[in-house]
């Protein structure tokens, strides 16, 4: 079985007291429709997790000014196509001066973004995993 390392970034602004976090609505080419996640991507030959999620950062949402806070005591995993993924999860603030550019995942254009309140999010997010993140993540915050 072929093993794969990926990061996820839980991506955060503040406006005044209240913390806002970024979904993006992703094609999945296992269920053939778009789900709302959090920014999720596989490491590359000779990258760190950091370098990885800073550039899945750049390519997926166009966020260039951002603060890796730390890495969120949760790590996770699954199996998809005779793969077993490890996914180690970070949270990283931005601010609302950064303009977001939607890329691509996996060749298929990202739909649509939303900043979300924390009960906005859990109903948006599809993935339990990516919910968890987000619980987990949102205390930390």
């Amino acid at each position: 079985m072929k093993i794969l390392h990926g990061v996820c970034g839980l991506i955060y602004t503040t406006i005044g007291s209240r913390k806002k976090y970024l979904v993006t609505k992703q094609w999945s080419y296992r269920y053939k429709r778009f789900f709302w996640r959090l920014v999720t991507g596989k490491i590359e030959r000779g990258e760190t997790e950091l370098k990885t999620l800073r550039r899945e950062i750049l390519e997926e949402v166009g966020l260039q000014k951002i603060l890796i806070q730390r890495k969120i005591p949760f790590d996770y995993n699954f199996l998809i196509d005779s793969k077993h993924v490890f996914i180690s999860v970070y949270l990283v603030k931005t601010d609302m001066s950064n303009k977001i550019k939607l890329g691509k995942e996996d060749g298929k254009p990202i739909k649509e973004y939303r900043w979300c309140s924390i009960i906005e999010a859990l109903k948006l997010l599809r993935w339990s995993k990516d919910r968890k993140v987000l619980e987990l993540g949102d205390k930390l915050a």
